[in-house]
């Protein structure tokens, strides 16, 4: 059921890849959907969480609620992991040197499967967790890209929407990332 609300909607979409564009700032109004600003892949918070959700053991865009799970049981102060995007509010950029690579610079196991994140990871980060058991480090690594993917998504909603959210109290958060229950308790 649709409810026309007078004035603005603010609207995010934060997604792996989306159909255009990895994130979107915009709003509502009037029956129309406004831009304000557009970021492409690579450059993608739902990539990088994706990216990390492999390197943990788990299948990207299946496992990424086992990854906001696995968090809390971690210490986001043991691992930095803030090298992989550069976040100011108004930019994103990730470093593609380790998540969201593509092509021949993709780590690839003994299998011959790539995944979404290069060998440089594994070389900063140790191997890609195997098996079942939620351990150390890996427990500190999903804390951390917890605490990375709300830090650097609350910096652009407040840049890009901030007022408008302020103003209206309200707020449409769409895509893959909109079902990360702890980033929506921090919004």
């Amino acid at each position: 059921h649709f409810v026309d609300l007078p004035g603005k909607t603010p609207i995010v979409c934060i997604d792996g890849k989306g159909e255009y564009a990895t994130t979107f700032f915009g709003y509502g109004e009037n029956g129309k959907i406004h831009k304000i600003k557009e970021f492409y892949d690579p450059d993608s918070l739902g990539g990088l969480y994706g990216a990390i959700t492999q390197f943990l053991g788990f299948e990207m865009l299946d496992g990424e609620y086992k990854v906001m799970g696995m968090a809390p049981y971690g210490d986001p102060d043991k691992y930095d992991l803030s090298r992989l995007l550069v976040c100011d509010g108004a930019d994103l950029r990730v470093d593609t040197q380790y998540v969201n690579t593509i092509g021949l610079r993709r780590y690839k196991d003994a299998s011959g499967t790539g995944y979404y994140f290069s060998p440089k990871l594994i070389e900063w980060l140790g191997p890609k967790r195997d098996g079942d058991a939620i351990d150390e480090p890996y427990i500190h690594y999903a804390a951390s890209v917890q605490r990375l993917l709300e830090e650097a998504a609350l910096k652009m909603i407040e840049h890009y929407l901030g007022d408008l959210i302020r103003e209206t109290g309200r707020l449409c958060f769409a895509g893959g990332v909109a079902l990360n229950v702890k980033l929506n308790q921090r919004i």
